[in-house]
């Protein structure tokens, strides 16, 4: 029985603010599927970048 294996990889970027305060926010994301029914992910903060 063979098995397939999916990988997908992204990287997000957000630029939020309020009040004065502005952020550069940006994540990675890896989801592996396996089959329909088994799937898991990670998310990975890269890096947060305050701007006043």
């Amino acid at each position: 029985m063979q098995s397939d294996r999916y990988l997908t990889e992204s990287e997000l970027k957000f630029k939020v603010g309020g009040q004065g305060v502005n952020a550069d926010i940006n994540l990675k994301t890896k989801t592996i599927v396996q089959s329909e029914n088994n799937c898991y992910g990670t998310v990975e903060l890269i890096e947060i970048m305050q701007k006043s």
